[in-house]
């Protein structure tokens, strides 16, 4: 490669060898021999410039300044229209400064490069590399100006030219096809995403496009995204197109679009995927849960307007755009086609309605399903049931000719289940599992449906019960939010380089888009990630999804939230996916769009007002119902699942649901009998359901809010409140989606975050044994805050694990029962710790714990990969399998949420396909564990806590209960 020096040097100059002028597609190629291909292949995509003649010099041989003169020659003359010069090889800056010379000699403007340039799709030249770097404008006689950054340039193309940064943690950094807002602390994983954006994401003349978050790293806040937005010309907002590329923060659960709207107070337009190919030839594919493009959405563009308390607020987003849905299609009516002399397609947010002629009643109710990533659903309607029959075989039909990228990655479904409880049925997730390349529908029956049946038992793990500690693996990818580095980037980071203009081709090839920072393979595969993340785009298993306190319901529709609107991952709503898998889309979104599920954080009725102190001086408040769990009136206590019963005593069913009461038994694996498993510890002790706490003594947080047990809790700590909060204080003003956007009050996120602080020590054992004593006490406003604090963390999709040695009672309690509810906070660990002890696994399939790396405290008390479970967790038991002397034993749980528990604590037995899935994920979990490194993840100061029995109450010293 010449240098720059080389280039100035007087060499000999052959006059044998002229250089000489090729023309290759749009440009004007300049060199001594033939063009190579590495030249061709640069030339060919290039667009034509109405303006300037395209001149690519190739410098790849040493070019002497006597040679320049000959460069001069084979320009092609025309003194109206300038130059655009590129250089190939050669230094940087050689461009520049040809460019000068040649302005100056041929008396002609020159457009030349000032920095790296990036190619991007449809033969965009994008310059990159330094502040100030783009297209100069070089005339003869006049200092070198700044034209743009883009060739073709677009209309927004000063609006979207500077890096800069948002936050400690953000950066807002200029691409091909718009802008990027990431955050900053992984570099490896960014620049990896980096290349594929830029080969990928078309720049468009009109249309700015927004990318927010980045799979694989932390969310971003819509604060980040405000402050881009506030530095935007009225004239340039109208171009913009967001799009959720990662996990970004979203507070209380809403969709992702919404929210911005609502934040920004003006009215945006989404994109309902990623814009792949080329500025006049593209398409949207959604961005599915594991980060590879997913399937082709119909509709394109989702139009939300701030809602300010308008009675247009629950109208939801505005379909803006759509694509037909079969070549040839006639609309009858805006994004309705006739299909049958009985039927017609409706393009909805999810997917393909097909439906009579005259609109149902339950119209508004299936068009209000969000889109799902990972999912088309393809609807049929049956308000009529002498034409459901119909409609089912046409959907059918349908199914069959919808294009490669839709059909493999369809679920039939009745409107019906929809219109009902505004979420896609449960048998979505089963549908996922069996995803192949090829076109395949997955059919949903209205009623009756086979309940599924659990398939063979996966491989045992080794006797000696190593595992290893893949926590990042273990779940499947998705959309939910990654817990954040501990380590903060500087204010101000080094600027990124996106990948450099090479000789490759930079086309697009599926297969070669970015999973998210996991490993490939079925899914499931990241904890970061929503179950239904698994293989999208092509079709790997989902994982099962379900919700928790506050999480959303399990066969919600999501895209990416999700991984969250974060929360729950890091505030980003947990959000479920059409498949019964949440994703923000996103998670998830937690979604990248509008998501059906409910708010993370326990959301209650309105309280009573709240009493007076306790002599104690803890506030005594009235009891919270579990958020997601079960709906209590005002006034009321928590009850134990499945307390209603009929007058015979029996428990009633609901409508399509299987009763189940807690003596029917969970799957029993192994060699479990009747009379208790094979390898157990002898033990006089008998295991003790946790009680359900009176209003006093629960950790529920109250709708009225926590004014009262956050001002009592900076009261009772005093100094050591202070202490904690400048340390706290800190971590938020480097993370600043902790404080959840706009309306939050920093103070009480700061008490919130000490609370979490100190639970999280070993001092926090006293406030766990307090709560599963059931008993009131100063241990429930702390416990409250705490669960507010924890709300606010980024959420855990996968499976956590932890060790313990169980009693003949203990493989008896989880054997006889379907249903656990824990009170209390549930520590347990994303992978295995090696000095954790025990003979048996329990496995959990989590959906909304909540990862607590950001606030873990220091020395001794630290732990790794920790992730907690708000009170009123409910748990399904999936299966209790003994241990053997060549294998350990394991109890498999599931997270679930209301919507598989009716009000009289009955589990329904419809969602088996979710069990299966749970079930295969945990087990796919163990084995990747015990095939890799064992390490020590908790202290001695902390490591009793992680093998605490979920639902099981504790011994209570009066010493543990007491505060620090």
């Amino acid at each position: 490669m010449p240098s720059i020096r080389g280039l100035l040097r007087n060499g000999e100059y052959e006059p044998g060898e002229p250089i000489v002028e090729h023309s290759v597609g749009h440009a004007h190629v300049l060199s001594r021999s033939e063009p190579s291909s590495a030249l061709q292949a640069l030339a060919l995509p290039l667009a034509a410039d109405p303006d300037n003649d395209i001149v690519l010099l190739d410098l790849q041989d040493e070019l002497p300044v006597v040679a320049w003169e000959s460069v001069a020659s084979a320009v092609p003359r025309s003194r109206r229209r300038g130059i655009r010069l590129l250089a190939h090889g050669g230094q940087r800056g050689a461009s520049i400064m040809i460019g000068q010379w040649l302005a100056q000699r041929l008396n002609r403007t020159v457009l030349a490069p000032n920095g790296d340039l990036v190619r991007g799709p449809g033969g965009v030249l994008f310059v990159y590399s330094k502040p100030d770097s783009g297209w100069m404008r070089l005339r003869p006689g006049r200092v070198p100006v700044w034209d743009s950054k883009r060739y073709p340039t677009p209309r927004w193309d000063s609006a979207a030219s500077e890096y800069w940064t948002s936050s400690s943690t953000t950066g807002i950094e200029p691409m091909p096809s718009g802008v990027w807002i990431h955050d900053v602390r992984a570099p490896e994983v960014i620049a990896a995403h980096r290349g594929l954006l830029s080969a990928n994401v078309p720049c468009q003349p009109e249309v700015l496009t927004v990318l927010l978050g980045c799979p694989g790293t932390a969310p971003v806040s819509l604060d980040d995204a405000a402050r881009f937005w506030h530095g935007l010309d009225e004239s340039v907002r109208a171009r913009v197109r967001f799009v959720r590329y990662g996990d970004v923060r979203v507070p209380g659960g809403e969709a992702f679009g919404q929210a911005l709207a609502d934040f920004l107070g003006t009215g945006i337009v989404c994109y309902t995927g990623m814009p792949i190919g080329r500025p006049a030839v593209f398409e949207i594919r959604t961005i599915a849960s594991n980060a590879r493009p997913g399937w082709r959405p119909f509709v394109l563009e989702l139009g939300y307007q701030p809602r300010n308390g308008s009675p247009a607020a629950g109208l939801g987003p505005a379909l803006l755009s759509h694509r037909i849905p079969l070549p040839r299609a006639e609309e009858v009516s805006p994004r309705i086609y006739w299909y049958a002399p009985d039927a017609v397609i409706e393009i909805v947010q999810s997917g393909l309605w097909v439906r009579p002629p005259a609109e149902p009643t339950n119209a508004a109710q299936v068009r209000s399903v969000p889109l799902d990533p990972d999912v088309a659903a393809l609807i049929f309607d049956d308000a009529v049931p002498a034409r459901a029959q119909r409609m089912r075989v046409l959907a059918e039909d349908l199914a069959g000719q919808l294009d490669r990228s839709v059909g493999a990655a369809s679920v039939l479904c009745a409107a019906s289940a929809l219109a009902t409880r505004r979420e896609l049925p449960p048998s979505v997730a089963a549908a996922l599992a069996t995803l192949a390349p090829a076109p395949a529908v997955a059919r949903l029956e209205a009623a009756d449906q086979a309940p599924a049946t659990l398939g063979p038992r996966a491989p045992a793990a080794p006797a000696d019960g190593t595992l290893s500690p893949r926590g990042a693996d273990d779940a499947p990818a998705g959309r939910d939010t990654p817990a954040g580095p501990a380590q903060v980037a500087p204010a101000a980071p080094e600027q990124p380089h996106p990948a450099v203009l090479s000789d490759a081709a930079l086309g697009w090839a599926p297969p070669e888009w970015l999973p998210a920072g996991q490993p490939d393979g079925s899914a499931p595969e990241d904890d970061n990630r929503e179950p239904g993340d698994a293989g999208h785009a092509g079709g790997a298993a989902a994982a099962p999804a379900a919700g928790g306190p506050g999480a959303p319901d399990p066969a919600v529709t999501e895209p990416t939230g999700s991984r969250d609107d974060p929360p729950p991952d890091a505030g980003r709503p947990a959000e479920a996916d059409a498949a019964g898998s949440t994703t923000a889309h996103p998670a998830r979104e937690q979604n990248p769009m509008p998501s059906l599920g409910r708010p993370p954080s326990p959301s209650l009725p309105p309280d009573a007002p709240f009493p007076p102190p306790a002599g104690d001086g803890a506030p005594d408040t009235g009891a919270a119902p579990p958020g997601d769990g079960a709906h209590l009136r005002a006034g009321t206590e928590p009850t134990a699942p499945g307390a209603a019963s009929t007058e015979d005593g029996t428990a009633p069913t609901p409508p399509g649901a299987q009763q189940i009461r807690p003596d029917d038994p969970p799957a029993v694996l192994g060699d479990v009998a009747a009379g208790g498993p094979a390898a157990t510890v002898p033990t006089g002790t008998v295991a003790r359901p946790q009680p359900v706490p009176a209003a006093k003594a629960s950790a529920l947080i109250p709708r009225r809010g926590l004014d009262n047990e956050r001002s009592w809790l900076r009261r009772s700590l005093s100094r050591d409140f202070d202490t904690l909060a400048s340390s706290v204080a800190r971590i938020m003003s480097e993370h600043p989606g902790m404080t959840g956007g706009a309306g939050t009050n920093n103070d009480d996120v700061l008490v919130d975050s000490v609370a979490v602080r100190l639970y999280l020590s070993s001092r926090g054992i006293g406030i766990d044994a307090g709560l599963r004593s059931g008993r009131g006490g100063p241990h429930v406003p702390f416990a409250r805050c705490t669960a507010a604090g924890l709300s606010r963390l980024p959420s855990f999709r996968g499976t956590a694990v932890l060790r313990a040695d169980l009693t003949d009672s203990e493989w008896a309690f989880y054997r006889d029962r379907r249903l656990v509810t824990d009170w209390s906070f549930v520590n347990m660990l994303s992978a295995p710790c090696a000095n954790q002890r025990g003979d048996t696994d329990v496995l959990v399939w989590s959906m909304t714990a909540r990862r607590t790396a950001l606030l873990e405290p220091d020395g001794d008390e630290h732990v790794d990969d920790r992730v907690v479970f708000l009170p009123g967790t409910n748990f399904k038991v999936l299966a209790v399998e003994a241990g053997t002397p060549e294998r350990r034993g394991a109890v498999l749980l599931r997270e679930i949420g209301s919507s598989e528990i009716d009000e009289e604590g009955n589990v329904d037995r419809n969602r088996l396909s979710l069990d299966e899935l749970a079930i295969k994920s945990l087990r796919r979990s163990v084995e990747r564990w015990t095939d890799g490194e064992r390490r020590q993840r908790t202290g001695t100061a902390t490591a009793a806590r992680f093998g605490v029995l979920p639902g099981l109450a504790g011994p209570v010293r009066e010493m543990e209960v007491a505060l620090p």
